[in-house]
């Protein structure tokens, strides 16, 4: 056996709480039926926690973790198991480390390099490729595809059709079957998608998955060997070509459970453990040979997978890494005022040169130079912190996103900054203005953004000829130099229907129920449209990968109901359902003076249609809003959603630019208003 693992029994003797230490292995193949090195792998990390003993591979498609024990391991190990059901390598890694010592951890550079290798091939699959995997995704999801076959008299075997077939009694004096099997099912079969005990041969079907995907595999007998694998197939020249990714023969009375990283591209897999032989294994069936393994060959096969899941993340808590959710989402947000119920003036800083990179923040006084989004910081220092996009068109380099902070208002318990009664509209004292001012580079036009916790996405139009983009920050410490965090670049090459334009508007982003984050990229105005896409890690970083989901579009059936041309978007999640609903906004008649036009705010129901991988958004309520008097807002600059410690909703606007002074020249003040639910 080439896999370089401890023998059965040894390597899952399981104590977390033993010593940690992790070794680099050397670079050994994982081995085909035939001797070959047809699945090529390479051992990346180690890792020993006591007598547990847990190996890090890279494969063709992507890193994989391979834990293996005895039968009187299963229990003790359901805890290890669990916690490398990540959806990344990496996160695996470090989940073993803090349990381990309680504290986090870098992970080893030849897991990271592989985490790079996968993202890349994810990056670079064609049109044709992720066109495939889709329209195998949405079938798989309609069919049963896991087969199993028991033949104790081991005559020719025949691959069953249709439905599943039941197993069939197997007799043998020395193993109990039916506790076997229970066994099986109470310590692999928890949260599984497929689970079959007890047969001679045990197959699961093509599928394609999101996230990760666990493979396990047991051999009942206790004398005979099982033949278990796991292969995988990627769309080339107009088929699906195989290749093997695991093959081994597993003694009796063990498991070997699999994890497989890097499933986000378009990649087919499947795994089988049989008592018999298995042959054709790069061939599109699988052929199981009439020749048995030995005197009782009874095999069990669990799988699961992260499937994608249009559900947010539910939690009442205030700030940190997500966003609260709301309780009854229509009717919260039908429950908002359609005129302000504050108002807050605040110094705009422009013209001055403002930390953290004596960056200086230019005036607002032209027209174009105008503000584009604005989003509350929940969480963030002591709940009066905002962060506000502004456009500079006719000068790349001159546009940025800077950070508010309204040192005299009300909301440090987290709930609105204006309470009735309270005025914020006078002359501003020093502590209410603009703090710090991060420039962005390569667009004269950042646009939307939204918040979840103190992660920030900004949408970026770029120049003509270029690619829009996404830049994420941490704005946990507003100032910090390092608050920038990647910078994501749409540029198509995931299979979108429709590539992604260079003129964005906005984009909205949550957190889902798996830790993941989803975001939603939206297309200016008259274009109506959107593109979704699902992050590859549950935490935001230099790294994470955003891997495309879907493309909606006004002009299909990817909406019921009206959708109007929209300037900024917003994610909410309700409480309860976890449901996941979006905010949009605009102001389209805008021209000038301030407070021209109708102001209106669109709330959408976003669902997802496994069998079908297509996301679709539903009118649930459409709201004309009125900004008031004195300038302090349009619908067509900033006018985003944010919930509050208590799950109310707020909604805040802001100016287009800076007021002029009686000679015409701009003042020193920006406005905005805040519509809060009672």
């Amino acid at each position: 056996m080439k896999l370089a693992l401890a023998a059965a029994g040894s390597m899952l003797a399981l104590t977390l709480s033993g010593c940690f230490s992790g070794t680099e292995g050397e670079l050994t193949p994982l081995e085909g039926p035939d001797g070959s090195q047809e699945g090529q792998g390479e051992l990346l990390h180690t890792e020993q926690l006591g007598e547990v003993r847990v190996e890090f591979w890279d494969s063709p498609s992507g890193p994989v973790a391979v834990a293996m024990g005895s039968l009187d391991t299963a229990a003790a190990s359901a805890d290890l198991r669990e916690l490398l059901q990540k959806p990344s390598a990496v996160e695996a890694f470090q989940a073993l480390r803090e349990r381990a010592t309680g504290r986090t951890a870098t992970a080893p550079e030849a897991l990271l390099q592989a985490e790079e290798r996968a993202r890349a091939r994810v990056a670079s699959a064609t049109q044709e490729e992720w066109r495939a995997y889709r329209a195998a995704h949405a079938s798989a999801a309609a069919e049963d595809t896991l087969a199993g076959m028991s033949d104790p008299a081991g005559g020719p075997l025949a691959k069953p059709q249709g439905a599943r077939t039941n197993a069939q009694a197997v007799t043998a004096a020395a193993v109990d079957w039916t506790a076997d099997d229970q066994w099986f099912r109470d310590n692999f079969c928890v949260g599984a998608v497929d689970c079959l005990a007890g047969y001679l041969w045990v197959h699961g079907g093509k599928k394609s998955h999101f996230t990760s995907h666990t493979h396990t595999f047991f051999n009942h007998s206790s004398t005979s060997v099982a033949d278990i694998g796991v292969r995988f197939a990627r769309w080339i020249n107009g088929n699906w070509s195989w290749s093997l990714q695991l093959h081994q023969n597993l003694p009796a009375r063990n498991w070997l459970t699999a994890v497989y990283y890097g499933g986000v591209g378009p990649v087919l897999r499947q795994g089988w453990v049989s008592g018999v032989v298995v042959n054709n294994l790069t061939s599109q069936e699988l052929v199981f040979s009439s020749t048995q393994l030995g005197s009782e060959p009874r095999v069990s096969y669990a799988q699961k997978w992260t499937e994608f899941e249009m559900k947010g993340y539910l939690t009442t808590s205030f700030g940190s890494s997500v966003n609260r959710c709301t309780p009854n989402v229509v009717s919260s947000f039908n429950a908002l005022p359609s005129s302000p119920t504050g108002h807050v003036r605040y110094k705009s800083q422009g013209g001055n040169v403002l930390p953290p990179f004596s960056a200086r923040l230019a005036e607002f006084g032209s027209w174009d130079d105008h503000i584009q989004s604005m989003t509350r910081l929940p969480g963030v220092g002591d709940n009066r912190w905002a962060a506000v996009t502004r456009s500079k068109p006719s000068s790349v380099g001159g546009a940025g996103v800077f950070l508010i902070h309204l040192g005299d208002t009300g909301g440090t318990d987290g709930t609105r900054w204006v309470t009735s009664g309270a005025d914020y509209t006078g002359e501003p004292p020093a502590l209410r203005g603009t703090q710090h001012y991060y420039p962005l580079s390569g667009t004269g036009h950042p646009g939307g953004l939204q918040a979840s916790g103190r992660y920030v996405a900004i949408a970026s139009e770029a120049p003509s000829g270029q690619t829009s983009f996404i830049d994420f920050f941490n704005f946990g410490t507003p100032g910090s130099s390092s608050a920038f965090l990647q910078r994501f670049l749409l540029s198509g090459n995931q299979g979108e229907a429709v590539v992604p334009a260079r003129a964005i508007s906005g984009v909205a982003l949550t957190k889902l129920k798996d830790s993941r984050y989803l975001i939603f990229v939206l297309g200016k105005d008259s274009d109506r449209n959107g593109w979704l896409y699902v992050s590859d890690s549950t935490t935001l970083s230099s790294s994470t990968f955003w891997s495309y989901l879907d493309y909606v579009s006004a002009a299909d059936s990817s909406f019921t109901g009206t959708f109007r041309p929209y300037q900024n978007v917003s994610f909410m999640t309700e409480c309860g359902t976890g449901d996941v609903y979006l905010v949009a906004t605009n102001n389209n008649d805008f021209q000038g003076p301030v407070d021209s036009g109708q102001d209106y705010a669109d709330l959408f129901k976003v669902a997802w249609t496994p069998s079908e991988w297509a996301v679709k958004l539903t009118l649930m309520s459409a709201r004309n809003m009125h900004e008031g008097s004195g300038g302090y807002c349009t619908f067509r600059a900033a006018a985003n959603l944010h919930v509050d410690k208590n799950g109310k909703l707020i909604l805040y606007c802001h100016a287009h630019h800076s007021n002029t002074d009686f000679f015409g020249n701009p003042d020193s003040k920006l406005k905005l208003a805040e519509y809060a639910q009672p």
